[in-house]
């Protein structure tokens, strides 16, 4: 009985069909994996800072009856912090070899003052950064309407890629809302006309206009709105 043996060269060939499909297939794996990872790790930080408003609004009252007259490290540290995992409370500048963070499309980010050295900048437990405005500002002398608190997240610390838009994100406490709406509490950098170049109404597209939109073309600011507002997931036409 004669038993039939692959060649040396099927073999070979067999061998470079497997590593073409998986050159073709693991990068997008990768990346999904990435996206997944992203949108978990936010929506937590997400969940623990609403969290420690509604706790610190049992022992303060509604969030508008707190003290406005604070600067942002001030403000988090008397309602937000005692109910937070913090590891550190620092300048940003204290620390040595830190990040250049980019915009999507490559470009570095000097200008935005979260980025300046010294901003403040909070460490939770589980390695996520919390930027906070320096302390020159305070929440009442902020000329926006209504008045809230800048907080920037990086959610894997100062690891790469440090992106706006993909590891970095930005938010608002809404602190006063000037009986004029009632959104939630926190929500992303650019609604309810929480940042200098806001997106106007809440809607999908417009996270996509203006200078900080969340496209190649754009900063990145609005990057936090459309992954929300897609159900907490990164869709397929994310500039990722």
């Amino acid at each position: 009985m004669k038993f039939k043996a692959f060649t040396l060269a099927e073999i070979l060939i067999t061998l470079g069909i497997i590593g073409v499909v998986a050159a073709m297939t693991i990068p997008t794996l990768i990346t999904n994996y990435q996206k997944k990872q992203t949108v978990t790790k936010l929506e937590k930080v997400y969940s623990i800072l609403n969290q420690a408003i509604k706790l610190s609004e049992e022992e303060f009252d509604s969030i508008e009856s707190w003290d406005r007259d604070l600067t942002a490290i001030e403000f988090f540290n008397k309602y937000l912090r005692p109910h937070m995992n913090v590891s550190a409370v620092t300048k940003l500048g204290e620390y040595k070899n830190t990040p250049k963070y980019k915009r999507l499309n490559g470009t570095i980010e000097n200008t935005y003052t979260l980025f300046y050295n010294n901003a403040n900048l909070v460490t939770l437990n589980d390695g996520c950064l919390l930027f906070l405005d320096s302390d020159s500002y305070k929440i009442s002398n902020l000329n926006r309407n209504p008045m809230t608190l800048v907080i920037g997240i990086d959610i894997n610390g100062f690891s790469h890629p440090n992106v706006i838009g993909k590891d970095f994100f930005l938010y608002n406490i809404i602190v006063d809302y000037n009986g004029k709406f009632n959104p939630p509490k926190i929500v992303p950098y650019g609604a309810y006309n929480t940042s200098d170049m806001p997106f106007g109404e809440f809607k999908r597209e417009n996270t996509k206009k203006g200078s900080y939109a969340c496209t190649k073309a754009g900063r990145g600011q609005f990057c936090a709105a459309l992954i929300m507002m897609d159900n907490w997931q990164i869709s397929s036409d994310y500039p990722w």
